[in-house]
């Protein structure tokens, strides 16, 4: 196409149909390569997303296209495009950066070392990820005889320093395993709180059922589980329980989307609990809505022989903040599924989810979540007043781990020194933030997932 023809329309708009077609399969097969229970399976998935990913990030290395796409942006900023909005403008802004971050300005030797760097840096994503998601066993090794092992965190972070340069005190001798319970102590003695008694309100089903109770009130939606023997059809484990989300008659009644809850741990399944999209939201060419859909995803043991699973307080709070990931991306609305719910800013993300959280500290919020497993009573006012006053005993407990993080992945991640990166040492230098000694805990960022999967340099948030 000559680039006087270029218009939003046939160019940017044909990219974002581009993209929503692809995630239909490419977010069914990243959840495949996390749960699917046929070992083989997993590994064609994760070799398959690995192929996604260098072929669209091809697309982003033709000079042609990022020709027509800076000849649309020209009509657009003389005037001559039709009117954008805002959204519109943003896509086409953000594809632009796209082909600017994969060396298209740049010559030709200098993007040929970019190409090779993207290489390795997709390859060694994929096969830390592999290496968490394909293996649940441990083994306990030193560290000469972890000689010659290849350590990708450090790698990682070295090919990322090379792509940027390119493109531009401990006051306790407490272990950290006494920490937590050292800390429920203290918080008991503060508040008197018995957290077995907490528990005792917050019986797994009847907490989820409560908890998208409130956010039906929150928000005007009405959730309805599907059929057993329909959802068979649908789902990829016998314990997954799916639900179809509508709009209340007040909000219009119209279909939202779907919602899956992948509730318990399982041999074969792996990830930390998060919410994960199965398909985006999007506006497809005939004017109509393609729905979305998402799945929860925990890691709870399956109920005991009574029936009953209980949660502790805090796994109360960390399910409802990730099932508000789960309905920020089923509540959004979009033209285009590149921005659909969840897919904001990377330092946006998490907002949505940590305001939520305020209902588990919340006494009105706290009285809609709870039921007693035997009696279905809710909690009392006096355990509501100890378990919220516990959130200020030792609050920095929670906090320090976090920060530890953030520096450690600000300290990898800023780096504008032309030396190597020494990654041991900047993890062990952060170790001190906590004021906890870590005996022998020198590779935790080994494990830290966030940093390989679109989070690196947005920890702080």
């Amino acid at each position: 196409m000559p680039v006087e023809d270029a218009t939003f329309g046939n160019v940017v708009v044909k990219l974002a149909d581009l993209d929503n077609q692809i995630q239909l399969n490419s977010n069914l097969i990243g959840l495949l390569s996390k749960v699917a229970t046929d070992a083989s399976l997993r590994k064609a998935c994760h070799k398959a997303i690995y192929e996604q990913a260098v072929t669209k990030n091809a697309g982003y290395d033709r000079k042609d296209l990022a020709q027509l796409v800076d000849a649309v942006n020209a009509r657009w900023q003389s005037g001559d495009e039709a009117q954008l909005d805002e959204e519109d403008t943003k896509f086409m802004n953000d594809t632009r950066r796209a082909f600017q971050q994969n060396g298209i300005l740049m010559d030709d030797a200098d993007a040929a070392k970019l190409a090779d760097l993207q290489q390795n840096i997709r390859q060694l994503e994929r096969e830390f990820a592999s290496n968490l998601d394909t293996d649940d066993h441990a083994l306990a090794l030193d560290t000469e005889e972890l000689e010659g092992v290849p350590e990708i965190p450090g790698e990682l972070a070295e090919l990322r320093r090379l792509r940027s340069n390119i493109i531009g005190n401990s006051a306790s001798d407490m272990a950290i395993w006494d920490l937590p319970y050292y800390t429920r102590l203290y918080r008991e003695e503060r508040t008197q709180l018995n957290e077995a008694e907490v528990s005792e309100y917050f019986p797994l089903a009847k907490t989820l059922a409560n908890m998208l109770k409130l956010f039906g009130r929150l928000f005007g939606l009405i959730f309805w589980e599907i059929d057993a023997t329909v959802a068979a059809r649908l789902v990829w484990h016998e314990d997954v329980a799916a639900y179809s989300m509508w709009n209340s008659a007040e909000e219009g009644g119209d279909f939202v989307g779907y919602l899956y809850l992948d509730l318990y741990s399982r041999s074969g399944r792996s990830g930390m609990p998060h919410c994960h999209p199965l398909q985006a939201g999007y506006i497809k060419p005939d004017g109509s809505r393609h729905y979305p859909s998402t799945v929860l995803i925990t890691r709870f043991e399956p109920p005991a022989a009574d029936g009953h699973c209980l949660l502790q307080h805090s796994e109360v709070v960390l399910a409802f903040h990730e099932l508000g990931h789960g309905i920020h991306d089923l509540v959004g609305k979009c033209k285009y599924s590149r921005y659909h719910g969840a897919e904001t800013a990377a330092d946006f993300n998490e907002a949505p989810s940590q305001m939520l959280e305020e209902w588990c500290w919340n006494a009105v919020g706290l009285q809609q979540l709870s039921s007693h497993y035997t009696t279905g009573g809710t909690m009392p006012d006096s355990v509501i007043e100890a378990l919220v006053q516990s959130r200020h005993a030792a609050p920095m407990v929670g906090l320090l781990p976090q920060l530890r993080i953030t520096l450690f992945d600000d300290a990898v991640h800023s780096s504008i020194e032309d030396a190597p990166l020494e990654i041991g040492n900047i993890y062990r230098s952060c170790l001190h933030i906590e004021g906890i000694e870590d005996v022998d805990e020198e590779f935790g960022y080994g494990t830290y997932r966030h940093l390989m999967n679109g989070n690196d340099g947005c920890m702080y948030s």
